[in-house]
Formats: structure tokens, sequence, C-alpha cells
């Protein structure tokens, strides 16, 4: 499914123009309702604006992100941030949802206490085992490593699996029940708010898009809930958990200055080693990465959402020179600044 970046289209769910005027836009439907049309299998694509969340029950799939190949099997939840490259080949009659989000939904601002509780979720894509225990809680199957959650921006490809009630009962709409209390995975916080939402969704009553907006929040801060709880009961590094929290905070607060991995690692009191170490294990990216992915994803922000000149971002951003930021973001997206806000203006026409 691999291809060259500047080929990789990008996709709205309904086109981007669509998304640019409803920025409350939430959207939920069944694996099967877009991919048994296409031979399920769906392309690499990326969407510039859509934070999507892929659940699949007792199946078998083949995703892509950002070109690395992972083969899954059993149940899972696959987090797919705004412009990561994707895609999946479905075992046929796979049973799942998509849910689609519009990035604007979700706060990414560090000035907003709810986005510093969602952070990994949209700093990098995720594989999230997803088991019901006999009490009706959520843990990670024991032959998926030591149990961990996966960050998966530079994993090599794996065979995993998980172990779970099949969701396989259908809601009297015609659709797949998602399973949740009473369906296979009772006390599921985030497949609960998934209910909801979908039960929102097809109701048209005059506040549905904020039932919906606020809704998607909750499923997103129960399912990074589950992450740390899913570390902590599987013991799997929750001192790194916290030192990874604060680097990101440094990192929020520094990131225009351009600090040095050796800056921050002298601000949390760590070695140069320890932090690398944490970094790989929870994000399979190195502290350098990490730093440059949030310089970069202001920096897109801005090319789309703004009418700053080059020269003015790079100001912002704390580049000495426009030509050095023009080098550093083409390096890193594969495209110039004024070659990305082109591409974007042009989704919106």
């Amino acid at each position: 499914m691999q291809r060259d970046k500047a080929t990789v289209p990008v996709y709205g769910l309904y086109g981007e123009q669509l998304i640019s005027s409803d920025p409350g836009f939430v959207h939920i439907e069944d694996i099967a309702d877009r991919s048994s049309d296409l031979g399920w299998l769906i392309k690499p694509h990326r969407h510039s604006k859509l934070f999507q969340v892929l659940c699949i029950f007792d199946g078998q799939l083949e995703v892509e992100l950002n070109r690395k190949p992972h083969a899954l099997s059993g149940s899972w939840i696959v987090t797919i941030p705004a412009g990561v490259v994707h895609g999946f080949r479905f075992q046929p009659n796979s049973n799942g949802f998509v849910l689609s989000i519009a990035s604007s939904v979700i706060p990414q601002s560090k000035e907003e206490e709810y986005s510093r509780h969602i952070e990994e979720l949209y700093i990098a894509p995720q594989l999230i085992p997803l088991t019901a225990d006999a009490a009706g809680g959520v843990q990670a199957p024991a032959n998926h490593g030591a149990g961990r959650n996966e960050s998966i921006k530079e994993n090599p490809a794996r065979e995993s699996s998980g172990h779970a009630s099949s969701g396989d009962s259908i809601a009297e709409n015609g659709h797949a029940a998602t399973p949740g209390p009473g369906n296979g995975w009772p006390q599921n916080p985030f497949l609960h708010y998934v209910q909801l939402i979908r039960q929102e969704f097809e109701n048209f009553n005059a506040d549905r898009e904020q039932a919906l907006a606020l809704l998607s929040k909750l499923a997103l801060l129960a399912l990074s809930r589950q992450l740390q709880q899913n570390r902590i009961e599987t013991g799997s590094g929750h001192k790194d958990s916290l030192l990874l929290s604060r680097f990101r905070a440094l990192v929020e607060e520094h990131y225009r200055a351009h600090w040095s991995v050796t800056q921050y690692t002298q601000a949390l009191h760590v070695s140069p080693s320890t932090l690398s170490r944490a970094c790989h294990e929870y994000f399979a990216e190195s502290p350098k990465s990490i730093i440059q992915q949030r310089l970069l994803g202001e920096a897109k922000r801005r090319l789309v959402y703004t009418r700053q000149s080059n020269e003015e971002i790079a100001y912002t951003l704390g580049f000495k020179d426009h030509a050095y930021f023009a080098r550093f973001f083409k390096k890193l997206e594969g495209a110039t600044p004024g070659e990305y806000r082109k591409r974007a203006d042009t989704l919106h026409d």
C-alpha cells in the first residue's frame, strides 16, 4: 500500500470544504458501510482536518500508518491524528466502526486543560488492544509483548492479536450494534460514549452538533484514560509516563525558542539516554523528532488557518530566517510552505 508522499491524496470524509464550513463535524459509520463496496480495501490517504478512531472487533486487519505496515488480529482501536497517511485492508465482513471528528472539535492549545489529558492521542497514532476481562474492565491481551499500548509512527511491521467478545449483533436500524454495556463489552467507557454518539448521530435534534462534540470529547478522554490505565495495570512504565508528560509540557512552553534536547534533559533532571529511551518506548520517536513535529504542526496550522506570510510564520516560530524555515518545512513535510498552503487553499475552493 505504499506510495510517494507527494502523491498521497488528501481527503475529507465528505470533502474538506464541508469540514471547513462545519467546525463541529462529527461522523460515525460501520466499517462495512464504506469498505464493502471497495473490496474491503482503503488505499493510503490522509485527512488534513479530521481525527479518526477505527475500532475493529474479532477481525483481521492490515493497517498502514505513515508508510509502516501492521498486521492485527482480534479486537483493536486505531487512532489516526490529522495529517497521518493511513490505509486499511479488512477481512471481508469485518465488524467495527470509524469515528471521525473535525480537528476543530478537539482543543490542542496548551491553554486548554482538556487538551493536556488527550495529548498522546493527537501527537501520534496509537494501536490499542481492546479486551474485556471477566469484571467488564479493559486490559491488554497477555500475548501482546508486555501488554503495552503501541504508538506506531515508526514501529516495524508485526503480527499482533487481541481476544475479545464478538460484537456481531445488529441494531434495529440495520447497523452493526456497537459493542458496549450488555453487548459483550460491559463497563467499557469509550464504547459506552460511542453508543451515545451513534444514537445522537441518528437523531436530528436541534442541539445535535453540540451533543456530538461533547460526547466526542468524553469518548476521547475515556480512551486516553484507558491508555494510562493499561500501562498502570501492566506495570509498563508509570514513571516514564510522568516523565513524558513533563517533557511534553516543556515542549509546549519552549518549542518556539528551539530548545535543544540537552536543554530539555537538564530541565527534567534526567540523562539524554533516559529521555530517548522513554520517547522511543512510548512514541517510537526520538526527542528531537517530537520537538520538530510540534514545530511543524504549528507551522501547518498557521499556513491553513491564518493569512500570515511565510516570513511572519518563520519569525513567530523562532526561525532565524525564512530560508531556514523553508528548508526545515520541506525536509519534514516533503513540500515547501507555499506549496502546502496552495494545496490547502485548493481544497477549500
